[in-house]
């Protein structure tokens, strides 16, 4: 079996090549986005028990999910 090499492999060859860690923000906007509409699936989820279980999106300790969907709803 041959494997392929993906944009990420060629990425981080790269980056190990060069010492240079690799930045933290590649795929930022992405996770953030992805944790938002979570927070709206569950909040907003038409059965009951899902939407009145009190489930928390776990995000890092500067951005929260729930406080971001509460702020552009507002």
């Amino acid at each position: 079996m041959v494997r392929t090499s993906t944009m990420y492999d060629k990425y981080w060859t790269l980056q190990q090549n060069r010492n240079v860690a690799a930045p933290s923000f590649i795929n930022c906007r992405g996770v953030q986005s992805s944790k938002a509409r979570l927070v709206l699936t569950l909040r907003d989820s038409s059965d009951m028990s899902i939407r009145n279980a009190g489930i928390e999106v776990r995000t890092g300790r500067r951005w929260s999910a729930s406080n971001a969907v509460e702020q552009a709803e507002s």
